[in-house]
């Protein structure tokens, strides 16, 4: 198996776990919806924002450093 079919093969594996974490999280928060009351998930909409935006900056290159090399040194 070369690097571009283990490419693409990483690259399906990635894709369905984001889109699976992205339905699990639509699901949670629909549930979330439900038992906060208006205020309440304002306010945890609000610190969402800034959660989703470190957790966008913390993944900022991993991928290429982990597709960089096929045979590692020492």
């Amino acid at each position: 198996m070369d690097i571009g079919s283990k490419a693409i093969t990483g690259l399906r594996w990635l894709s369905g776990a984001k889109f699976a974490g992205q339905l699990f999280a639509w699901v949670i928060t629909l549930v979330v919806i439900r038992l906060l009351t208006q205020a309440d998930y304002g306010l945890m909409a609000m610190a969402m924002l800034f959660v989703n935006f470190l957790m966008l900056l913390n993944e900022l290159g991993l991928g290429a450093v982990l597709i960089q090399r096929e045979q590692l040194d020492e």
